[in-house]
Order: structure tokens, then sequence, then C-alpha cells
């Protein structure tokens, strides 16, 4: 009686993608098998049955995460390998005023943006903060190597003082 080859299987290379992308996974598989299987991540498979498939991230999906191709045979063996995928969030900018956003003349305030790696705002500073002393709107295009966003604020200059000097007598 000849013994069927053993399984062999190998998952292939990972690599990194962003957030709600998609990666080609590619893997090498030997002996007598019946079925293909891949697991892991919040996301899907397409086709899930198959040697070469396509991963699209999920929800869930951020930095490492391990995803697995399982081999099965006619008797129900199984042989597994992983690979790693490297998911990278998309950019959310987030803007905070470091005070009143109502500003008595000569006042300033100062806006800090997050959420990325890079930084324009519509003053032309390229900085993660800027310091807002006129009335207008101020945004910020937050970016990383996934992509941009985009968050505005308004600054408004409220009204000086006006003194009005009444003399009581001759002047």
């Amino acid at each position: 009686i000849t013994q069927p080859a053993p399984m062999t299987l190998q998952a292939g290379t990972g690599g990194t993608i962003c957030a709600g992308g998609s990666i080609a996974l590619n893997g090498t598989a030997g002996g007598s098998y019946t079925t293909v299987s891949w697991t892991g991540g919040t996301g899907t498979f397409s086709p899930p049955g198959s040697l070469s498939t396509v991963y699209t991230s999920g929800l869930g999906d951020n930095g490492n995460i391990t995803l697995t191709i399982t081999l099965t045979d006619a008797c129900g063996n199984t042989v597994t390998d992983n690979v790693n995928v490297t998911v990278n969030p998309l950019p959310v900018a987030q803007l905070v005023a470091g005070g009143p956003t109502a500003l008595c003349p000569g006042d300033s305030v100062l806006l800090t943006a997050s959420g990325g790696t890079t930084y324009a705002w519509s003053t032309g500073a390229t900085t993660a903060s800027v310091y807002a002393s006129t009335a207008g709107n101020y945004s910020v295009v937050v970016s990383n190597s996934c992509g941009n966003d985009t968050v505005a604020i308004s600054v408004t200059t409220l009204p000086g003082a006006n003194a009005l000097i009444t003399p009581s007598g001759p002047t």
C-alpha cells in the first residue's frame, strides 16, 4: 500500500495595508488535501477556500494581525501556517482649542491638531499647533500614510469696550 504524500503548507508573505484595504495572499501546498481555509482577523477572504485569496481588513483590524491558512485531508488531518499583516489606521483629525475661541482684542488662542503624522493648516503652517489671534475659520488637513482628514474651528473676536467720557464741567 502506498501512503499518500504528507501535506505541506506555506502561508506565504504578508505585508502592510491601510484600514479597509486589501492584500493578496498566496499560500503554497503539497501532498494530498481536500480543503483549504483561511481564518483570522475581522475582515473577509475572497475566495475563502483557495490557496490564493485576497484579504480585506475589517473594522476590528488594527496593528499586527495573524491570518491562518489550514489544509485538511480526507481523514480530517490538518496542517496550518500563519502570515502576519499590519493594518495601519486611517487618520482621524481632531482639533482642540487651548482656551476660549471668542477672543478679546489683542488675545490669541492655541489650536492643536492631532490624529496624523503631518499637518497642513489653512494659515500655511505645517506644525501640529498654531496660534489664532484674528477672527476666522481655521482648518487643518491631518495626514498619515493611509490618507488624510480635515477638521475646522471658528474663532471670533469680541467687541472691545467703548469708553465714553462725559465731562461734568467746562473743558
